[in-house]
């Protein structure tokens, strides 16, 4: 084998700016337009999926820092701080009812990696309930649904903690933080 055989003639980029302020660095030897346009259209294709997916995902956080935050002041608070993260946490919830729409599970049809890991926040329903002073499936009855459809499933129904135990240990634990 020659000794240059993985060598290559370096051809030197000229960048081409375009009206929307991308950058692309074109050839200008060896170069078939068509090509050059394609894999212009994949990477422009690829960057907005990955733009979207990253907006996507700070919508999701965003969300779930608020449930927390909320779900926290909900239980832990009192008077006007605790009606407002009442109303905060039943807005997520309707969030969360919206995305699962018409369909058994968030998934789809079938129950997925999404109902796995929303189903657990059902042991708290009743905490939530009882700090608030609201119920669940007056506001978000689609989502009482849902949960109900689940727990249909020998697999969750066995393996989620009991909401009274969940009430008891989150009422224990407030009065220990209240005594403080």
């Amino acid at each position: 084998m020659p000794e240059n055989a993985y060598e290559y003639e370096e051809v030197p980029l000229q960048p081409e700016k375009y009206d929307d302020g991308g950058v692309c660095f074109e050839t200008n030897e060896h170069e078939d337009p068509s090509s050059q346009a394609s894999l212009e259209y994949l990477c422009r294709s690829h960057l907005d999926a990955l733009f979207a997916s990253i907006a996507e995902i700070e919508k999701q956080t965003e969300l779930a820092a608020r449930v927390y935050s909320a779900a926290r002041q909900l239980m832990f608070s009192t008077g006007e701080t605790q009606e407002t993260a009442k109303n905060d946490f039943i807005g997520c919830l309707k969030v969360l009812e919206g995305e699962l729409g018409d369909k058994p599970y968030f998934g789809g049809e079938t129950f997925s990696i999404v109902d796995v890991a929303l189903i657990p926040s059902y042991s708290f329903f009743f905490a939530y309930e009882q700090f608030g002073n609201f119920s669940i499936v007056a506001e978000c009855s689609a989502l009482v649904a849902w949960v109900n459809r689940c727990m249909e499933k020998e697999s969750v129904s066995k393996h989620l903690p009991d909401q009274h135990k969940v009430y008891d240990y989150i009422s224990e634990r407030k009065k220990k933080l209240e005594s403080k």
